[in-house]
């Protein structure tokens, strides 16, 4: 397969899963099902430099593509970040070659799930963002085997698909995995008014004015991971201020913190 017909299918892969995330909660949201299954083609037969190559060329322009946003926050570093994000389809792209990896697709879902773990959950950046298993609206089977269960399977389907010859196995399971998934959310009877407060300040106080200055009743205010930047609760004039815009104006506020451990006197 000559090296241009490898990039074409990365360059159709990537564009895949941004119009799956672009087009969340239609009837394209199966889009996961498939976006990957040209990538993993392009990885067929080629050398371990060359699938460190091509998997960062396929994150690189995946990323680019879904969180063009980002470049309206960190300007000209947001490539940096795409890049920095796309050495885990690097590694991916790389380990896949190797002969005790290519031919098992257990073994290979198993590394892209461990890799896309740790990106989440434990690598310095915690970039959770733009997965097969996000890209796909909830199920029940979600709740039962996680959104990294559902990457697993995905992308397991994916490479056994991948294969020359058709494979059953692999087809039984992306079936299994579409009807597991309904695309059509149930209407929502009695619709609430959410208010959602953001801004980079990271400052409490210019929280609290701005969820003070909504117009009308709202039933939840939102405001992002870090707005209260302390322990409220030993911060007693903070929960006045919280009870008397919750009382005013809303019935409850979502938001969230940071913690802090001190090892020395052992206090969290």
């Amino acid at each position: 397969m000559k090296i241009w017909y490898r990039i074409l299918l990365i360059i159709l892969s990537a564009g895949l899963i941004t119009l799956t995330f672009e087009s969340y909660n239609s009837p394209i949201s199966l889009l996961p099902l498939f976006a990957w299954i040209p990538f993993f083609i392009a990885l067929q037969g080629i050398s371990f430099r060359a699938g460190f190559r091509l998997g960062i060329l396929q994150g690189f322009l995946m990323f680019s593509g879904t969180i063009t946003w980002l470049y309206e926050i960190f300007g000209t570093l947001a490539p940096t970040l795409w890049f920095i994000l796309a050495l885990f389809f690097g590694a991916f792209g790389a380990l896949s070659t190797l002969p005790i990896l290519r031919n098992s697709p257990i073994l290979l879902a198993t590394i892209w799930t461990g890799l896309e773990y740790y990106r989440a959950e434990h690598f310095y950046l915690s970039f959770p963002w733009i997965t097969p298993g996000t890209g796909m609206n909830p199920s029940v089977l979600t709740s039962i085997i996680g959104v990294y269960g559902v990457t697993f399977l995905i992308i397991l389907s994916s490479l056994y698909l991948t294969k020359r010859r058709f494979n059953l196995g692999g087809f039984l399971l992306l079936t299994l995995l579409a009807i597991s998934f309904d695309s059509n959310r149930p209407e929502i009877q009695s619709p609430h008014r959410v208010a959602l407060v953001q801004n980079e300040s990271l400052n409490f106080d210019s929280y609290l004015i701005e969820s003070q200055e909504l117009k009308g009743e709202v039933d939840f205010i939102v405001w992002p991971e870090l707005a209260i930047n302390f322990d409220p609760n030993h911060q007693t004039f903070a929960l006045k201020k919280i009870d008397t815009l919750l009382d005013s104006s809303t019935s409850l506020l979502v938001s969230g913190g940071q913690t802090w451990h001190d090892i020395e006197n052992e206090v969290w």
